[in-house]
């Protein structure tokens, strides 16, 4: 545990990155919930999930960065 904190402090974009796309992620849910122009909710939370994903690894740490590409499609078409 202590490595990923030190991992994580060694580079802190990192998690800037993951909670912009985690709060783009919550916008787009947010969105299609309080919208009317989204008709078959279901599918448009399955296309939120929808996510690129870079995985790095340093010696015995591993982390990743997620674009989540479906919901800033959501945003966009709202």
């Amino acid at each position: 545990m202590q490595s990923q904190v030190d991992f994580l402090s060694a580079h802190p974009w990192l998690l800037v990155a993951n909670m912009a796309g985690f709060a783009v992620w919550i916008a787009a849910l947010c969105v299609v919930f309080q919208s009317p122009k989204f008709v078959r909710k279901w599918l448009w939370v399955l296309l939120s999930l929808f996510t690129f994903s870079i995985g790095l690894r340093t010696g015995n740490i591993s982390g990743s960065i997620g674009v989540p590409l479906g919901a800033a499609y959501i945003l966009w078409f709202w």
